[in-house]
């Protein structure tokens, strides 16, 4: 079922949430935080209502490897709804295509404007990646923090969540590629957080 995504009845939601947690409207600037919170949650769940990106491809011969990286994301945790963000890195084999450098950025973006878990959106990234360019291997990780375990529950601030996930072709391409990603992800994973 789709529904209209409507400002002014998520407004009054929104209102109705807020005064029903005993919060004074008229306090400060909290007139106006009903319009704000709508206009926000519009903005950061807009992929329910966009098409996912083309991810055009072009030829090129004797690449090995090809990573893209620190492809920063902001998304909210369906579980809570409160944010996670954090870095994702592709890595793959192409099998004669290459995608465009923009692609894995416009995904990442695309997929982290859903209510979301990190698993399921590196799988994601994978799969589309991997449909477009038919690779002889992928890698992607996802590095987290989530601010549903940072401001509720446990209330642990500096742990990070890494989810992983990789495909392969056949049993030889696995044999011959995977530690070969690891190791290129981990040595730029490395320059990438020693270069400040």
């Amino acid at each position: 079922m789709t529904f209209r995504r409507s400002t002014e009845r998520l407004e009054r939601h929104f209102k109705q949430v807020l005064e029903e947690l005993n919060i004074d409207l008229q306090v400060g600037e909290l007139k106006n935080t009903p319009a704000r919170m709508a206009r926000s949650w519009l903005e950061l769940t807009r992929s329910y209502v966009l098409q996912e990106p083309k991810v055009m491809t072009f030829k090129m011969e004797n690449v090995q490897i090809l990573g893209i990286h620190s492809l920063h994301y902001f998304s909210l945790c369906e579980h809570h709804g409160l944010p996670f963000e954090g870095e994702v890195c592709v890595m793959y084999v192409p099998n004669e295509k290459l995608i465009g450098l923009s692609k894995p950025a416009r995904l990442v973006s695309y997929y982290s404007h859903f209510l979301m878990i990190q698993e399921r959106f590196t799988h994601q990234v994978l799969e589309a990646i991997k449909k477009a360019a038919d690779p002889v291997a992928i890698y992607v990780i996802s590095r987290g923090r989530h601010l549903c375990s940072a401001m509720r529950g446990v209330e642990s601030r500096e742990h990070e969540y890494v989810v992983e996930d990789m495909w392969f072709n056949n049993v030889a391409s696995k044999e011959t590629w995977e530690q070969r990603l690891r190791n290129s992800e981990k040595l730029s994973h490395e320059r990438v957080y020693t270069s400040y």
